[in-house]
């Protein structure tokens, strides 16, 4: 591991840990792991990986790398009987995740979490969740009928259990999350350095020392976007986009630009989105500690208007407020007259390829100038309490 990565310790039992790793592997891995695992139990770490999942068993502890796996995120989990001795002790992790099985009883992670904060005061200020673990597998089809209901009651169960247990400062500070496919993974460990105030703050400010240098190389061809983008060929695809212009898919419509943008985000859509998730965690995913599923989805909504917006803007052309003619061959003519498949097609493909990429841009910038400025007021905080020490 020679990047610096966010330890993550997920705790609970040997059976969901597996699953949960087997989850994210391709059939045969999953094979394999199980086959090993039956004879050897060795603590395991995950680690992302851009292509096919792999395992390195020669590794102490194994190492397994897979896709689904967020970036920055180094995630243990301990199998070995011989392993942590005092497991109510995490000083060297960044954040501490119990799982808790359906049925998502009381007794098991809640109290836990509590008993690891109380006993070890460098515990104070980890992060700490609780993930609620749909194992659909072992809950079989006729139990999915109730886990709804089931998750809707945990949260509130888990947090009143926390508050008369533990206090209500762990209450408020202890997340649930839910897992129940490997893509939750991305939303579960998006990133973390703790408490600022905590002695972890270095770390985070090395951590946006490399978010500054990513951002300085965003925009060439080797930067995170294009880089990225590369995956993502139908975007800029002329067959591909030429498909929403034609006859059959805007007759009858009033305003023909109008119908293009709107086919076009309805087409695209799911591939935008995931571009700007890609990229975005590729770029963040090591200094990130706010919520990132919140935050992608604010960038998402402001990518999509960037893409409409630009789109719409075509509607100031030639052609800009016609509606579609009854005939084809009308419609044909129109369309070549005024070339506006051609615009349009011109314009999706700089909107990708240049205006997404400096609309995210811009949105990570204003992201590394809020960090520098909490960074710098939490260390001018610390300075103060060590003057006056």
């Amino acid at each position: 591991m020679e990047r610096q990565f966010r330890k993550v310790l997920i705790e609970g039992d040997e059976d969901s840990k597996i699953n949960i790793i087997c989850s994210t592997l391709h059939e045969g891995l999953r094979i394999s792991l199980k086959e090993y695992y039956d004879t050897h139990k060795r603590d395991i770490v995950l680690m992302n990986c851009e292509g096919v999942a792999y395992i390195d068993f020669e590794k102490g502890p194994i190492e397994i790398y897979s896709p689904y796996m967020p970036y920055g995120a180094a995630v243990f989990m301990n199998l070995d009987d011989m392993g942590i001795k005092d497991k109510t002790c995490y000083g060297e992790y960044d954040e501490i995740i119990f799982i808790q099985p359906f049925p998502f009883a009381l007794a098991d992670a809640p109290d836990k979490l509590i008993d690891s904060i109380d006993n070890n005061p460098e515990n104070v200020g980890k992060k700490y969740k609780i993930m609620l673990y749909r194992n659909v597998d072992k809950i079989g089809a006729g139990g999915l009928v109730g886990i709804d209901e089931a998750v809707e009651q945990a949260y509130g169960q888990i947090k009143d259990h926390l508050a008369q247990n533990g206090g209500q400062m762990i209450a408020d500070a202890v997340e649930l999350c839910e897992y129940t496919e490997p893509m939750d993974l991305i939303k579960i460990l998006h990133g973390g350095c703790g408490d600022l105030r905590m002695p972890s703050l270095k770390l985070c400010e090395k951590k946006l020392d490399s978010f500054s240098e990513s951002l300085e190389n965003f925009k060439e061809e080797w930067g995170e976007y294009k880089y990225i983008l590369l995956d993502y060929g139908r975007l800029t695809d002329v067959l591909e986009i030429n498909r929403i212009t034609t006859f059959d898919a805007v007759k009858g419509c009033p305003n023909i630009i109008e119908r293009y943008v709107y086919n076009y985000i309805n087409k695209f859509k799911n591939d935008i989105m995931e571009l700007v998730e890609k990229v975005y965690c590729k770029t963040v995913g090591d200094i990130c500690f706010w919520d990132m599923d919140k935050d992608i989805g604010n960038l998402q909504k402001g990518a999509e208007d960037c893409i409409r917006q630009g789109l719409l803007k075509l509607k100031d052309g030639k052609g800009g407020n016609m509606g579609c003619p009854a005939a084809e061959a009308e419609y044909n003519n129109v369309r070549n007259e005024h070339k506006m498949d051609v615009r349009f097609c011109e314009e999706a493909v700089s909107l990708i390829k240049d205006g997404l990429m400096n609309y995210m841009y811009e949105y990570l910038k204003r992201k590394e100038g809020l960090l520098s400025e909490a960074f710098k007021a939490a260390r001018d905080e610390m300075q103060s309490v060590t003057d006056r020490l």
